[in-house]
C-alpha cells in the first residue's frame, strides 16, 4: 500500500512538471494562441495548384460517338485502355451469336426438308451434301449420316441453337449499350479531380490552450482537395 501511494505521487509529480516545462511543437502551418484555437500561420508556405478544365468536353458527345462507333466515345474522353476491352467483349459475344446463327440455319434448312412428307433420304443427303453450314455445324458428320436423321432430331437442334442465337445477340446488345453507358459516364467525370493530392490525414497533434498555457493531446484533421 505504501509504494503504492509513492508511485502515484510520483505521477503526479512528473505530470505537473511536464506541464511546465514541455516543448510543444506545432505544425509549420498554423501558430497557437493563449485561446483554445490554433489559427493559420501567415508565414507559412501553402502549396497552390491549378486545375485546367475542359469546359467544351460534352458526355452527350462521348455517348453519341460510342454509339456510332463502339469505343470512339472512350477515345473521346481518353480512355484508350478500355478500347480493347470494348471490342474483346463485344466481338467475343458477338462471334457466338455468329455460330449459333451458322447452327441454327444449318438445321432449319434441315428440318425443312425433313417436313415434307414427300421427301427421301436421298433429299436430306443432297441438302447437307451442298450446305455451306454441315461443317461447321456437325464437325465431322458426313452427309450420308445426316440423311439417316429424322425430323424431331432436327427439330430439337433447330430449337436449341435458335435460343441460343438470339441470346447471344441480345448480350450483344446489352455490351453495345453498356459501351454507350460508359462513355456517357465517364464523360460526366472527365473533370472530376481525383489526383493524388486529394488526401486525408488523422494525427496525434499536441495543443498549448487555456490561461496557463497548458498542454493538451488532441488528433488533428488534415484534408487537402
Amino acid at each position: 500500500m505504501r509504494y503504492s501511494l509513492l508511485f502515484i505521487l510520483f505521477v503526479t509529480y512528473v505530470n505537473l512538471k511536464a506541464q511546465d516545462s514541455i516543448a510543444v511543437r506545432v505544425d509549420s502551418t498554423f501558430q497557437s494562441t493563449n485561446r483554445d484555437t490554433v489559427i493559420p500561420n501567415p508565414d507559412a508556405k501553402i502549396e497552390t495548384r491549378s486545375v485546367m478544365l475542359d469546359t467544351n468536353h460534352s458526355p452527350k458527345k462521348a455517348g453519341m460517338l460510342s454509339a456510332i462507333l463502339p469505343g470512339l466515345g472512350q477515345a473521346y474522353n481518353h480512355k484508350y485502355w478500355k478500347i480493347p476491352i470494348v471490342y474483346a467483349a463485344i466481338g467475343g459475344v458477338g462471334y457466338v451469336a455468329y455460330l449459333n446463327t451458322v447452327y441454327y440455319n444449318f438445321y432449319h434448312g434441315a428440318l425443312i426438308v425433313a417436313n415434307n412428307p414427300y421427301h427421301t433420304t436421298a433429299d436430306l443427303f443432297n441438302y447437307a451434301d451442298k450446305s455451306p453450314y454441315r461443317v461447321m455445324a456437325t464437325g465431322n458428320l458426313s452427309a450420308a449420316e445426316i440423311s439417316t436423321k429424322n425430323e424431331a432430331e432436327f427439330l430439337e437442334h433447330n430449337d436449341y441453337y435458335r435460343r441460343n442465337r438470339d441470346l447471344s445477340y441480345f448480350f450483344v446488345g446489352v455490351l453495345y449499350l453498356c459501351n454507350i453507358l460508359d462513355a456517357t459516364v465517364d464523360g460526366h467525370l472527365y473533370n472530376y479531380n481525383v489526383d493524388d493530392n486529394l488526401s486525408f490525414h488523422i494525427q496525434p497533434t499536441i495543443f498549448t490552450a487555456g490561461i496557463n498555457n497548458s498542454t493538451t493531446m488532441g488528433f488533428s484533421f488534415n484534408m487537402k482537395f
